[in-house]
């Protein structure tokens, strides 16, 4: 398990190769690091399930500069806490952090340009 260096909180990465992605994804509890393009796309990554995620953090970083948009989303049968939505992400390095807590996804970092 590595610790982030910043605030020394446990992360629990368990796959720390990155899943590339250029379309509409639902990701797996497995799937924690996503580098995303958009070339002249709108799409939409789905996170796994929040009560099923405890504890992991996810990473979605957008590699290039894009064209279209790029947003992560809960499930919608999410329940229990609100929908989460991120901003767009639209420029190289654009990125968010998220923890699921088991009730709802908390965002630790998001950079959106």
């Amino acid at each position: 398990m590595a610790n982030d260096a910043y605030m020394n909180i446990p992360l629990d990465i368990k796959d720390p190769e990155p899943l590339m992605v250029n379309k509409a994804t639902t990701l797996r509890l497995d799937q924690q690091i996503v580098w995303a393009t958009a070339i002249g796309t709108n799409y939409d990554i789905i996170l796994p399930p929040v009560s099923q995620a405890v504890g992991r953090v996810y990473i979605i970083h957008a590699i290039n500069d894009a064209v279209g948009t790029i947003t992560v989303k809960s499930r919608s049968d999410d329940n229990g806490g609100s929908p989460y939505s991120s901003s767009a992400l639209t420029a190289a390095n654009d990125y968010v952090v998220l923890i699921s807590n088991g009730r709802r996804w908390i965002e630790l970092a998001e950079v959106t340009t």
